[in-house]
């Protein structure tokens, strides 16, 4: 089954700060962002539901913002629908799941599985791409073999997987390394040819790729003053100013033109 990432590479976290403006408040618009209180009610709504999954996780929650023709005709004050839209990982089936909870009924409304795709990468989950392949004998074998006696000196970053051998199912990222050493901008100096795939359901290491010994960068690529050096003389400054006032309005969330 080839595995593809289906939604925008951003977290729950980034959603709750969206959110913040709104967190103690009710959205007065039909697209305003969802509010802390609403993120907690949608979660709650779905993990009492019974189709929810015991090994499920979620990666989104997020408005579910109402047809445009409804948004169009909203007059303030007048009452809109509440939805809140999110992507469930089932972990142990690996299986990538959509709900739509109705904020105002609190109550589940939709509920269906999108096969042959993966949610966005979970935070957490880098942090276990890194902790299995630092654990995989190939792995240490391939940094031997360049050299590399400190592990501790290589930075391993997990990336989505690419193309793959079809036999690896699952999950699936790709653990690439880096010589970090001292330096802060490990980017610049790869470990070529080493590529790890990990399947993070199952949190094993299925593969481990090593085309051969290319030479790392001998030299940092940081780019801290220390490091480049003396810097370029900084620009004279610019000051943008609208002395009749500004030309939109902000209420709440909406934006629009004076006038």
């Amino acid at each position: 089954m080839k595995t593809k990432f289906c939604v925008p590479a951003c977290g729950l976290l980034l959603l709750f700060l969206l959110a913040s403006s709104l967190a103690f408040g009710q959205a007065t618009h039909p697209l305003d962002p969802l509010s802390a209180t609403e993120i907690d009610a949608a979660a709650k709504v779905l993990r009492d539901s019974k189709t929810f999954p015991a090994t499920g996780m979620f990666s989104t929650i997020q408005l579910n913002e109402p047809p445009k023709d409804e948004v169009l005709r909203f007059a303030p004050g007048a009452s809109f629908r509440r939805e809140a839209f999110s992507i469930i990982l089932d972990r142990e089936r690996n299986k990538t799941l959509e709900a739509v909870v109705d904020l105002r009924a609190n109550k589940l409304i939709s509920w269906k599985e999108i096969p042959g795709v993966q949610p966005l990468v979970l935070s957490g989950e880098y942090d276990v791409v890194d902790e299995l392949v630092r654990a995989d004998p190939r792995w240490q074998a391939a940094m031997r073999k360049r050299g590399i006696t400190n592990l501790d000196d290589v930075a391993v970053d997990g990336w989505a997987v690419g193309k793959v051998d079809p036999k690896f199912t699952g999950r699936l990222l790709r653990g690439l390394s880096y010589f970090k050493g001292s330096s802060a901008n490990y980017y610049g100096r790869p470990v070529e040819g080493v590529v790890a795939i990990v399947n993070m359901n199952t949190r094993k290491v299925v593969d481990v790729t090593d085309t051969g010994v290319v030479p790392i960068s001998a030299t940092s690529q940081d780019f801290d003053e220390q490091s480049v050096g003396e810097l370029r003389e900084k620009p004279k400054p610019l000051v943008i100013t609208q002395p009749q006032g500004a030309s939109y309005r902000l209420t709440g969330q909406e934006l629009a033109p004076c006038g």
